[in-house]
């Protein structure tokens, strides 16, 4: 058997490579064709500051405002993220029905904290708001919030946060 050359090996395999990643990132556009997905998650109460997510970035704006002694939470941020991952969220976002949700939901009790998500995809957009992030919310709303926290990455959750 004769001596392979380790170049022509190394540049076979690079080669595979970028045509395996190619059709990978063919199949991951024919799934969402020019899909342009923009999500903003709107906290109340001691909060109001706000999450937009993209499948490239997530950006927190704390509340203009803010004073908190957890620095944190009067802190801009923003981190690039991976499209593909983002991608499926979105799809799940969709597919648990989050376009026939009401657009609003009520509670009667004297301390809440609001919540509100909205979807633009592609110029169709839907804002769901709750009165309350707890009560009478529903769960996909609250995943939502949960999610978009989990992405930030600084656990930046709901707390008691006097001025």
């Amino acid at each position: 058997m004769k001596n392979q050359n380790p170049f022509i090996l190394f540049l076979f395999f690079a080669i595979a490579i970028y045509f395996l990643k190619k059709n990978s990132d063919i199949a991951s556009n024919q799934l969402h064709p020019n899909k342009n997905y923009l999500l903003v998650v709107e906290r109340g109460a001691f909060h109001n500051d706000c999450f937009e997510l993209t499948p490239e970035t997530i950006t927190f704006y704390p509340n203009v405002n803010s004073e908190y002694s957890i620095a944190k939470y009067n802190q801009f941020s923003r981190k690039q993220l991976k499209p593909e991952n983002m991608l499926s969220f979105f799809d799940k976002m969709e597919s648990l029905g989050f376009w026939e949700l009401n657009d609003d939901y009520k509670n009667e009790s004297s301390c809440t904290s609001q919540l509100k998500v909205t979807l633009f995809v592609d110029g169709k957009s839907k804002t769901i708001r709750c009165d309350d992030f707890e009560r009478d919310c529903p769960d996909i709303i609250q995943q939502i919030e949960k999610k978009v926290i989990e992405i930030e990455g600084n656990n930046l959750e709901r707390i008691y946060l006097p001025g």
